[in-house]
């Protein structure tokens, strides 16, 4: 799976890598009440909740710097995603 490639390189412990898959899929799921899907692609929204669940757990902190270079996404594009998931948490819409 995409979860799993993108955490190979970073040693997570298996649980820990469950655990981080689910949230990266509740955020993907969140994001159908968002207009994510017409602006950008689903890779770009795939990299994107990992990269914003990983953010709130802080599972990356010391990963290497190019790990999300190998994503093949824009970081201002998983910045622009997780900003409009996180809006609809500030806005109460879920």
């Amino acid at each position: 799976s995409f979860s799993k490639r993108a955490f190979e390189d970073v040693h997570v412990t298996q649980n820990f890598s469950r655990n981080l898959t689910q949230v990266a899929w509740n955020f993907a799921n969140d994001s159908l009440r968002t207009t994510l899907c017409l602006q950008f692609n689903a890779r770009s929204i795939a990299a994107a909740v990992l990269y914003l669940a990983s953010k709130l757990s802080r599972a990356m902190e010391d990963a290497p710097k190019d790990t999300w270079d190998s994503f093949g996404v824009a970081k201002n594009h998983c910045n622009e995603i997780s900003n409009q998931i996180m809006d609809l948490y500030e806005e109460g819409d879920l």
